[in-house]
């Protein structure tokens, strides 16, 4: 775990508090919460319906080539091969911002776009902080044996464990980490057997059990980047729920007597802890904190 870091070096910070495209275009939408930043090591990546919009570090913003190409003077999908004698892209980040969030959004699946409807409690968006907030999305463990890094790196070839979110109690100086599924996801479903995401929530228990200690470390610092970055000021974390929740999410009232009947009632899911809201966009929080109260 030594390897696993969340910092950024003092240019840095100061560099991007300068950064034309981070006050003109990207900050805004932080603070209307529609695009999170998620802080690694010596990094930033700024998500948009739960893909990495941008990516900030020494040498600056980059995004994915499927995001930032943006072909000028074409408003459709579609080009003729004549059209690749004159076509260009455009020159800029700032101006072609709109278009590149649009082809973000194209990638993202229903599961991944209900989850960033969470980055309303962004812990960045507020000049105060809440009580109840959303601290990082997309935190990922080792899982090579006898590996000690828990960090994602681009290319990297070891499997991982990529928890949803990570979400903080500023009053108690709780954090709680979540996976989310749609009520459709096939890993919550099985006739004979316990369902999959038990097995997945199993391998999250033993991470978070493991190296709860770290983890409190490195958000602190965590949190100190969010003060000096944003002006927010959280209290430092002083636990980790030792539970990772499952959120279930996108489903009717018929769908949710199947949840308790398949799911509740049959035992399948107990011993986990869970959440269940038809329509996340109107999730509140305090009531996901409740399964916490240990």
């Amino acid at each position: 775990m030594t390897n696993f870091k969340r910092r950024l070096a003092d240019d840095i910070l100061f560099k991007i508090k300068n950064e034309p495209l981070f006050k003109q275009k990207i900050l805004p939408d932080i603070k209307k919460g529609i695009v999170f930043p998620a802080i690694r090591n010596e990094y930033i990546s700024f998500y948009y319906a739960k893909n990495s919009l941008f990516k900030y570090d020494s040498q600056g913003f980059s995004t994915h080539i499927k995001y930032g190409f943006v072909p000028e003077g074409k408003d459709d999908c579609y080009i003729f091969q004549d059209d690749l004698v004159s076509i260009s892209s455009s020159k800029d980040f700032i101006s072609s911002y709109d278009k590149i969030k649009e082809k973000c959004m194209l990638y993202a699946g229903d599961e991944a776009a209900g989850v960033a409807s969470l980055f309303n409690f962004s812990a960045a968006k507020l000049p105060q902080p809440s009580r109840y907030s959303l601290v990082d999305t997309e935190i990922t463990f080792s899982t090579k044996k006898n590996e000690r890094e828990w960090d994602y790196r681009p290319g990297q070839k070891h499997k991982t464990d990529q928890i949803d979110v990570l979400l903080y109690d500023n009053e108690k100086k709780l954090l709680v980490f979540c996976e989310a599924k749609l009520f459709s996801n096939k890993e919550l479903w099985s006739k004979d057997n316990r369902p999959k995401v038990t097995n997945q929530l199993d391998r999250y228990n033993a991470q978070i059990a493991s190296n709860e200690q770290f983890v409190l470390t490195e958000y602190k610092n965590y949190f100190a980047i969010l003060k000096n970055l944003f002006g927010v000021d959280f209290n430092p974390p002083e636990k980790v729920f030792k539970h990772c929740v499952l959120l279930i999410f996108d489903f009717d009232i018929f769908q949710r007597e199947k949840i308790d009947n398949l799911l509740i009632k049959d035992g399948s899911l107990e011993g986990y802890r869970n959440y269940r809201i038809g329509d996340i966009k109107k999730i509140e929080l305090e009531n996901l904190f409740k399964e916490c109260s240990d």
